[in-house]
């Protein structure tokens, strides 16, 4: 009887730490996944800024940081806590903005800059209809008004335990979003996991390449 509850006790004392950390891992991979939801909400209202706003680096941004506030957590909705409320969803907002100019990146996959110097330096969509019609290539102009973005977005990791085994595996993944968060490190108390998602989307406004 000893002996089978001395065996007992080793075996609860090898599994537990790993149920622990199971239970735990699994909690912050939920935590991830709403954030890449977020993430892929906030990055289709930014390509439609983008589209019609000649691509405009900052109102993308902007756009993207306002989305991205909804990972913070919900208010009341109690009348007596408006105020309050209010508040605290312009610091979440300011923060988020702060943020999106450190721990997030936009990048412009297409048009690329080789295919801005095929058009001359500008891609326009002023008279598409009548410049599509009398395109000598019509699929190559469709794809020339194509807006292609990668979005990045460096998000805490908080779950005790999770967190520090999660970043323990940002080296081995070695993807760029990766290493662009690990080197943010510096400002965030808490480790850092890269989001990424691409998304396509016609151009609505001339695009020069410039901000």
């Amino acid at each position: 009887m000893k002996r089978q509850h001395g065996q007992a006790v080793i075996e609860t004392t090898i599994i537990l730490p790993l149920v622990v950390l199971a239970s735990l891992l699994m909690v912050q991979l939920i935590w991830i996944a709403w954030w890449q939801h977020n993430l892929v909400l906030a990055s289709n209202y930014a390509l439609r800024t983008g589209t019609i706003n000649s691509l405009h680096s900052g109102a993308m941004r902007t756009t993207l940081a306002a989305g991205m506030t909804a990972v913070q957590p919900q208010l009341s909705a109690t009348g007596d806590q408006q105020e309050g409320n209010y508040r605290r969803l312009l610091s979440a907002l300011l923060r988020s903005q702060l943020w999106s100019q450190w721990g997030a990146r936009i990048e412009v996959i297409q048009p690329s800059r080789k295919l801005l110097n095929v058009h001359d330096g500008a891609i326009v969509v002023d008279h598409n209809g009548l410049r599509y019609q009398t395109s000598n290539d019509q699929p190559a102009y469709v794809a020339a008004r194509t807006v292609e973005l990668e979005i990045w977005w460096c998000m805490p990791l908080h779950v005790p335990l999770a967190a520090d085994a999660l970043a323990a595996l940002r080296t081995p993944v070695g993807h760029a979003v990766q290493r662009f968060c690990q080197q943010r490190q510096s400002l965030s108390e808490a480790p850092l996991w890269g989001l990424r998602y691409r998304l396509k989307g016609p151009l609505l406004s001339r695009y020069d390449g410039a901000d």
